[in-house]
């Protein structure tokens, strides 16, 4: 905790940052969520539903992070392939919340003996960790060469 009473926890709430819990999303499909005429615009809930599913499995994980009163307030998942991570999103209800989610994971990350974090998208604050881009070439050798599963938690 912070001196305000701020704190960040990893797969405290992997379901809560889809806005729904985890009885609520797994074994459901789109249709079990909302009224079947609106479920072809909710086609992001099976990937919500998956999600949870991979997290269950060991695969997905979060870095959540949590105002003094107990209320999310940001994070960031994605999936644990072998060595590699690869980041799916970050989200923020408090200004930098998701930021500093980022920076906690890739201290996670280093620690555990994890050779990559696959960000998706170059940006400022990513390359501040030292991303950068690489080709499908490169990628797919990274993916072979560290497929030895980590631990995440």
């Amino acid at each position: 905790k912070d001196l305000e009473g701020r704190y960040l926890l990893a797969n405290r709430a992997f379901a809560d940052a889809y806005g729904a819990s985890e009885t609520q999303m797994l074994g459901r499909r789109d249709v079990d969520l909302v009224p079947a005429a609106a479920a072809q615009f909710y086609s992001q809930r099976d990937i919500e539903a998956l999600y949870v599913a991979l997290h269950h499995q060991g695969h997905g994980h979060s870095v959540e992070a949590w105002d003094a009163n107990g209320d999310l307030v940001g994070g960031c998942y994605g999936l644990a392939i072998g060595g590699i991570f690869c980041g799916e999103s970050m989200f923020h209800r408090a200004t930098d919340a998701s930021k500093l989610c980022v920076m906690a994971l890739v201290e996670r990350l280093m620690a555990k003996g994890f050779a990559v974090l696959d960000c998706q998208q170059q940006t400022p604050h990513m390359e501040r960790f030292g991303a950068y881009e690489i080709d499908d070439v490169d990628y797919l050798d990274l993916l072979a060469q560290h497929q030895d599963p980590r631990s995440f938690s």
